[in-house]
């Protein structure tokens, strides 16, 4: 297991790609088999709009 981490730390400080929009953070996330962590992001981003949105005071 901890050899799979490391290889795929390599794998990622080698690449060189920018992300310069939301769409393109989107595909990086789910590219490389690390779809699992883009349904994380997605999810945690949001249960943040929906938090912000159903508990904050409506006067």
């Amino acid at each position: 297991m901890r050899k799979h981490k490391l290889k795929w730390w390599i794998y990622l400080s080698q690449k060189k790609s920018e992300i310069k929009s939301w769409a393109n953070l989107i595909k990086t996330l789910f590219a490389d088999n690390n779809w699992y962590l883009g349904v994380f992001i997605v999810l945690l981003i949001l249960f943040i709009i929906f938090d912000l949105i159903a508990f904050t005071p409506h006067s």
